[in-house]
């Protein structure tokens, strides 16, 4: 920043890299145990506040200026949006039930993960988080693997679409048919064993 650009990037506005660098310093300003990162008596080229009022003396400073720009650019912005409208449960289920579908075709279904998968186009399957599943470890000739169980809250639906990055399920309640959009990376899909549907 010392260059005199006014964002990351030399744009005319923020760009991802300032929200998303903004972002996370603002998230780890805000926690209880990072303080004394901020504190320059402990560090003296810290991005402190105290440090913000001498700019000349803290190499970081230039940082620190950029953050204030950020931080005031999205206060602005959040400043012209209209306050969101509030609904109950009940209106907000009216709205998705009666919010239009994506085309199939936006998400596609690609063959090749198909076929990586085991799954086909029509499939009921469930789709659940990798990371919240109950897994049995066990070893075959000192390999070991892990079985992935699912999740008591999986989805569980038609797979109508799916990519390298998304798997789309349509589910259907008693008020009508959703699709659920999962990203892939960090999900399972499993088919279901339609005996036990």
């Amino acid at each position: 920043m010392s260059d005199g650009r006014e964002w990351l990037f030399d744009t005319t506005l923020p760009g991802l890299g300032d929200v998303s660098i903004q972002f996370t310093l603002t998230w780890i300003k805000g926690l209880p145990t990072s303080k004394e990162l901020w504190d320059t008596s402990r560090y003296p080229l810290t991005l402190s506040v105290r440090s913000s009022i001498h700019f000349s003396d803290c190499e970081h400073s230039y940082v620190w200026q950029w953050l204030n720009r950020v931080e005031a650019f999205l206060k602005g912005k959040q400043g012209e949006k209209p306050a969101p409208t509030k609904l109950n449960g009940s209106e907000a289920a009216d709205a998705i039930y009666s919010a239009q579908y994506e085309p199939y075709n936006i998400v596609g279904f690609d063959q090749t993960e198909s076929r990586r998968l085991g799954v086909h186009c029509g499939d009921i399957v469930s789709i659940a988080p990798e990371d919240t599943g109950k897994c049995q470890h066990f070893s075959v000739r000192r390999t070991a693997f892990i079985l992935y169980e699912g999740r008591s809250h999986a989805t569980t639906g038609k797979l109508v679409a799916l990519s390298v990055n998304e798997a789309v399920v349509e589910v259907t309640t008693r008020r009508g048919t959703l699709r659920c959009h999962f990203p892939r990376l960090g999900y399972v899909i499993r088919v279901q064993d339609q005996t036990k549907l």
